[in-house]
């Protein structure tokens, strides 16, 4: 014991040595093989004891900062040119070397489930994967985290992965097929920080300062009673569960398939949370550098569609507001046709429709998937098609390529007679291609009573009519959950759906 007892000190004073040093450690984000943004000043975090010096370095580029009393620190390169492959070397109390670190464009893959869809579950995965040799992209997945406050750091499943068929099977789809389709095109690495999760509604991901405004109280108040009834719910969950379990149990005896697990109620901590992967995916990147956004959501807020259109405005601006780089491109998926339901229960119409005006805002654009669905399945397979789509409106609008990157978009429309003359932009080689038996043009008279139309194209427009309505006052196109889209561009390119109206329904 005498002899045990120097050897329990000097092993205390060893751990108080390096407790009070504080070893230098980065933000989760900072890692190998990661890609930082080219031609900005970056960004780059971490904590260490306080007061102590930290010192970064790229490519002979050096900058340096102190740790705060908080044991924060935060160091400014200057904009660096692209670079395939170099070393970021972080000095302090010790020294962190991160290996493969490129220089390229960094796009955050943000939203719901269909951004979050991977590679291995999009279609033709298997060739797609043995495919998939592209060392000049990369992807950095943060898992789901709820916060009640703004966090200071995300987790990581993998860190950042290059990407090869070893590893591209777990990418986010969307972004994936976005990244292949752009990188070539640009010269430089692609990196995607990949932060969706699945059943999300929009609100999980706006601030609680931005959610405080009067005009969302109905969100907070449909909030207020999921907290008050949620204590139940989750005991009848519960119970659900305990039984599916038996039930799981016997079905696997007996050979036969399993029954579908119990949904798990929403409430807090859950991802459905107001503002909760905001401050835990969202808050703690705010100081990256990055080219844009690439978002894909709007099923989660289908039911409650009558909001969206200011949430979804509200969380462009938001997140231009709290993000270091303020300008950024925001690019979004217009959600798929899905869901053949009665009129009264047509939600994504609204929600289409909500997203289409965001294009108000600068810096913003649309791919619209209204072609590309499923009527029983929400998430489109088809994820090459939607990032193939997002990759031209990239290489049109931040990076100044000369290619058409919409479909036709309405633009005016004139009553003649018995028929509507519709105008539109992104109309070369405007086409009606045969569709599927169902609804795609519709018209109606002033009594709002809308009848399916007959079309043809005349040069740049559409023209409308119907032997049912004499007297024509509007149109709509892909009116629909689940509509016939069958005008295109020559450019491969669906029109978006559109109405001239502004009826309540």
């Amino acid at each position: 014991m005498k002899n045990l007892l120097p050897c329990l000190l000097i092993a205390v004073f060893s751990l108080l040595v390096v407790a009070v040093r504080g070893d230098v450690a980065l933000a989760t984000v900072f890692g190998d093989n990661m890609v930082l943004q080219r031609g900005r000043p970056v960004s780059v975090w971490g904590k260490a004891a306080s007061g102590e010096k930290v010192t970064v370095a790229y490519a002979g580029h050096e900058a340096v900062a102190t740790a705060g009393e908080d044991g924060k620190w935060l160091a400014l390169l200057p904009a660096l040119p692209p670079s395939a492959s170099g070393e970021l070397v972080v000095k302090g109390g010790n020294t962190l070397r991160l290996r493969n670190v490129a220089v390229g464009d960094v796009w955050i893959c943000a939203g719901q489930s269909n951004m979050r869809w991977t590679v291995g579950e999009s279609m033709n995965a298997e060739a797609e994967i043995a495919a998939a040799s592209h060392p000049a992209i990369r992807h950095f997945h943060v898992p789901s985290m709820v916060k009640d406050e703004p966090g200071d750091d995300v987790r990581t499943t993998a860190g950042w992965q290059v990407c090869s068929p070893e590893t591209v099977g777990a990418f986010t789809g969307a972004g994936y097929f976005f990244a292949r389709d752009l990188q070539p095109e640009i010269g430089v690495p692609v990196g995607l920080v990949n932060i969706a999760v699945g059943g999300t509604a929009i609100e999980s991901w706006m601030s609680a300062d931005v959610l405080a405004a009067p005009v969302f109280t109905p969100i907070r108040a449909r909030w207020q009673r999921y907290v008050e009834t949620y204590p139940a719910r989750k005991a009848k969950y519960e119970q659900l569960i305990k039984k599916w379990k038996a039930d799981y149990a016997a079905a696997q005896a007996a050979g036969k398939p399993p029954p579908p697990k119990p949904r798990a109620p929403q409430g807090p901590g859950t991802n459905a949370q107001l503002s909760g992967l905001y401050n835990g995916m969202v808050a703690p990147l705010h100081r990256l550098a990055f080219a844009g956004i690439i978002w894909y959501q709007g099923e989660g807020n289908a039911p409650f569609w009558q909001h969206y259109e200011k949430l979804f405005g509200a969380l462009i601006a938001q997140w231009r507001r709290d993000f270091v780089q303020h300008d950024f491109p925001f690019y979004f998926v217009q959600l798929a046709n899905y869901g053949a339901k009665p009129p009264e229960q047509q939600t994504y119409v609204h929600i289409r429709e909500a997203q289409a005006k965001a294009l108000m805002f600068p810096k913003t654009a649309m791919a619209t998937a209204i072609d590309i669905g499923n009527p029983s399945n929400v998430h489109p397979l088809n994820k090459q098609e939607v990032g193939r789509r997002l990759s031209l409106v990239a290489r049109a609008l931040t990076y100044g390529e000369n290619i058409e990157y919409s479909g036709p978009v309405f633009a005016s429309h004139k009553i003649e007679r018995d028929t509507i003359c519709l105008s539109f932009g992104h109309a070369a080689g405007l086409e009606l291609r045969k569709g599927q038996g169902g609804v795609s043009f519709e018209i109606a008279g002033s009594d709002r009573k809308f009848a399916a139309a007959q079309a043809r194209v005349d040069g740049d427009a559409v023209i409308v009519s119907s032997p049912d309505v004499r007297k024509p006052v509007a149109v709509r196109y892909a009116w629909h959950n689940t509509p016939d889209a069958i005008l295109y561009n020559g450019s491969n390119l669906p029109a978006f759906p559109f109405r001239t109206d502004d009826w309540d329904y």
